[in-house]
């Protein structure tokens, strides 16, 4: 609860490893500050924090959209970070999980 909140305690962290995220929807986009950590393993590069390219984080089959859009609304003061473990079809493949670890760890 927000007044049981003391201001030097640390946000819960939630991770969505999913299709990614739609930062255009309305309600991602206007929650966006609280999305504090992007991640692609869709790209060729070695797996790392995607800050200013969101384009690799897009969600094109919008899953990841609706799960990020429910935790914004249900946990208000968790901070939300995601990983997109999928290709643009929306496949999965569990080699790319792993490729996330890291990156939760460091963030």
């Amino acid at each position: 609860m927000r007044e049981n909140r003391k201001d030097d305690q640390k946000r819960v962290r939630i991770a969505i490893l999913d299709t990614g995220v739609d930062i255009t929807h309305p309600q991602i986009h206007a929650a966006q500050f609280r999305i504090k950590g992007y991640f692609s393993t869709s790209t060729d590069i070695s797996p790392e924090f995607v800050s200013n390219s969101l384009e690799l984080v897009q969600d094109y089959h919008g899953h990841g959209t609706h799960g990020a859009s429910v935790l914004l609304r249900t946990a208000p003061d968790a901070a939300i970070y995601v990983a997109k473990v999928t290709d643009n079809d929306g496949k999965l493949n569990n080699d790319q999980i792993v490729k996330v670890h890291p990156w939760l760890i460091e963030y």
